[in-house]
């Protein structure tokens, strides 16, 4: 004999919508509770299609199986089966043709499934050659034409997808292939006043920098996009001498972030298009005149020069840079080590330091 929980699983696929929509809002709050949880996550093979379905219902009722959908695949067994249910592509379908409030629940249930190897795999369309791709593509031009200043960004937490699909190899270079342009529309984002937002562009970045050292070439294509990204957010809290202002990211600790912009600037030292922008003294990595730069065909150029000088400190400091800066460092460090030996007259600054930065996340 079926139980009340079987009988109001069932519900959810009645002919009757008025009993589909009572269905959809207790199973609905049931989602928000553990027990709850535990208790529908004893059904999959029935619930899990009868809440797909719903997503095609009218609003209300859509917009309530989308929440329980988001709320369920926060469990990694019942995920593994929306994936293997095909839910993936079933969202991506339905993401531009629902209301926007659906469409952000949508984003937000890709990124629940796409902490799993199997989501990411689904995402990226693997072993379709002619489709692979397409999905990464749709979201990221919906992601960088929807920033907005208001709080109902349907596609805002794309930024939390991307971080998952470039931890993987496949979605790294992806990402980075020189055709699709993604990593470049990306980056533009940096500036953005949403935290969420900021975050999944940097995560993404410092997740791509694990390919500097195959992918170098096809870094330095998007070099205009990638400097300011890379160099802004650990300035100090002034402002910039540039055309256009922008406020500098303040870190909580000074000394660790003078020792990774020192270790930025050495790794930088190294590539033959930049080794006559700065000189050292007495094998010591001093700057008289530091500027802020942008590309040109021919390497970087300095303009637009700050007061005073960056040294490195007298002594190491114990702890770890912030996340930001090790993103920044890998990458320089990355490129450098493309570029052959080091001049014999600078000497790296602080090889603990070094050594700190260099570690995988």
């Amino acid at each position: 004999m079926a139980t009340e929980l079987e009988e109001l699983i069932q519900f959810l696929s009645s002919p009757s919508p008025q009993l589909r929509k009572a269905a959809i809002d207790i199973v609905q709050g049931l989602t928000g509770s553990e027990d709850g949880l535990q208790s529908l996550a004893k059904y999959p093979d029935v619930l899990l299609p009868s809440l797909a379905r719903l997503l095609r219902e009218q609003k209300d009722v859509a917009e309530r199986a989308a929440e329980a959908l988001v709320n369920l695949s926060q469990n990694s067994d019942l995920a593994g089966k929306m994936i293997d249910l095909g839910l993936i592509g079933e969202a991506m379908n339905l993401l531009y043709n629902v209301d926007s409030s659906i469409s952000q629940l949508l984003v937000m249930l890709l990124v629940n499934l796409t902490q799993l190897d199997a989501g990411i795999a689904s995402l990226l369309q693997t072993g379709d050659d002619k489709m692979q791709g397409l999905y990464v593509m749709k979201i990221v031009r919906s992601f960088c034409r929807s920033a907005s200043e208001s709080s109902d960004d349907p596609f805002e937490h794309v930024a939390s997808i991307l971080v998952n699909i470039s931890k993987k190899e496949a979605g790294r270079k992806l990402l980075l292939d020189p055709n699709r342009g993604l990593l470049k529309q990306i980056i533009r984002q940096y500036d953005s006043n949403s935290q969420l937002r900021k975050n999944g562009v940097f995560g993404t970045l410092r997740n791509c920098c694990f390919e500097a050292e195959d992918q170098l070439q096809n870094l330095l294509l998007i070099a205009e996009f990638l400097w300011p990204a890379l160099l802004l957010p650990v300035a100090a809290i002034k402002r910039l001498h540039w055309s256009c202002i922008l406020e500098r990211e303040e870190m909580e600790d000074a000394v660790l972030l003078n020792i990774g912009l020192s270790l930025a600037i050495w790794a930088l030292s190294r590539l033959p298009t930049l080794s006559n922008q700065y000189s050292d003294y007495n094998s010591s990595l001093i700057i008289p005149t530091w500027g802020w730069w942008f590309p040109s065909p021919l390497g970087l150029k300095f303009r637009s020069p700050l007061s005073g000088r960056l040294s490195t400190p007298s002594n190491s400091e114990e702890g770890s840079l912030p996340s930001a800066a090790f993103c920044r460092c890998r990458l320089l460090r990355n490129a450098a080590r493309e570029h052959g030996p080091l001049k014999d007259s600078v000497q790296p600054p602080h090889s603990d330091a070094w050594e700190r930065v260099g570690r995988p996340f």
